[in-house]
């Protein structure tokens, strides 16, 4: 089965395709600007963009949306995750948090939401994955192609001792192993229709 993955990051395409392989379907990448669209959840931006980008394309799309939590600090950035990082850099995020912080007061989580238009007149199926962890005192890491978000350099999986930027291959890949259950599950609802 083919899906299109609507995405201008190249780097996003390679983890989701392997990760839907194994379940018969083929992901192919449809270069497509989506508006930026503001809400309070990533589920609730991942389906009005999914809406979108199926009006566009006019065959199954999925298309996935992130948001950054940072406990002390209420949430923020939540949904603005892209747009703060742009505007202060990782380094200020260091600025916004106390060096003098527990990695309690440092827990922090992505939250990635995948939503599948698959129908003119369906509603979206919307998938959502919590990866928890905290943030690093310092940017550690360099950049690296497979880096989804610069945030690599700064974010600790729960049960890590290192950012992701600082893993090594099959650390990386332990760690997505972890976490692919989010794609198996939209998987067999993919698949099942």
């Amino acid at each position: 089965m083919r899906l299109f993955f609507c995405t201008t990051n190249a780097n996003k395409v390679p983890s989701v395709a392997k990760a839907l392989s194994p379940f018969g379907v083929q992901v192919e990448q449809y270069q497509l600007d989506i508006p930026e669209l503001q809400a309070e959840s990533a589920s609730a931006v991942a389906r009005e963009k999914a809406k979108w980008a199926f009006a566009q394309v006019g065959e199954p799309v999925i298309v996935v949306d992130s948001a950054f939590h940072i406990a002390a600090l209420n949430g923020f950035p939540g949904t603005n995750v892209k747009w703060v990082t742009k505007q202060i850099g990782l380094e200020g995020y260091l600025r916004l948090m106390s060096p003098n912080l527990s990695d309690i007061g440092r827990s922090c989580y992505f939250e990635d939401a995948l939503a599948c238009a698959a129908a003119a007149h369906d509603e979206p199926a919307v998938f959502v994955r919590q990866v928890l962890g905290r943030l690093a005192t310092v940017i550690a890491g360099g950049d690296r192609s497979e880096a989804k978000s610069a945030l690599w350099r700064l974010f600790i999986p729960a049960g890590c001792g290192q950012t992701l930027a600082e893993m090594t291959a099959e650390e990386l890949e332990r760690h997505r192993s972890m976490v692919r259950d989010f794609y198996r599950d939209f998987a067999l609802w993919f698949t099942s229709r």
